[in-house]
């Protein structure tokens, strides 16, 4: 039987929640009011459920939970590590390419990548810049042989002639 208090509540139009052993077992008990068709309080419910059931439900639950957010970190820890595989190979082949032509190396071709994504993209136009720079140093290389081959006949001709025939 509910204790005198608890009836009070539940025949004033509450609920009462309680806890109680019977023997071994642990029980929750729950109180609720009845009315009648004229909305009067004529006596009250109570039901009885056994917490053993419950305490073993809640540690299935917590033990789920628990296995469930484990998963969900190994697995976010896995994507992440392969992110950063496919993230990282392409970015040390960009920096070996930079440094390469920043060596002088205008040869090296620099591939971090599919065209289309950003880190391709920037590795087309390493290549790009690369081939420019080799373009121009070609170009440079040919002018400064034909400046030194104009120097060579200058001085060939100043050597042949003397400075009055020069002069003259």
């Amino acid at each position: 039987l509910p204790a005198p208090d608890v009836v009070e509540d539940v025949l004033a139009g509450g609920t009462r929640l309680s806890e109680r052993s019977v023997g071994d077992a642990e029980y929750t008990l729950a109180y609720a009011p009845i009315k009648n068709l004229d909305n009067q309080y004529v006596g009250m419910l109570g039901v009885a459920v056994g917490r053993g059931a419950l305490v073993r439900t809640k540690r299935v639950a917590a033990r789920s939970l628990v296995l469930g957010a484990v998963g969900a970190f190994l697995f976010a820890m896995v994507l992440a590590a392969f992110l950063a595989r496919r993230l990282a190979r392409p970015l040390a082949r960009l920096h070996e390419g930079a440094l390469a032509v920043a060596r002088g190396d205008l040869r090296v071709r620099i591939w971090a990548g599919d065209e289309g994504d950003e880190i391709g993209d920037l590795a087309a136009a390493f290549s790009t810049m690369t081939d420019s720079l080799r373009e121009n140093r070609e170009r440079l290389a040919a002018r400064m042989r034909e400046i030194v081959a104009l120097r060579e006949a200058g001085h060939a001709v100043s050597s042949v002639l003397g400075l009055e025939d020069v002069l003259a």
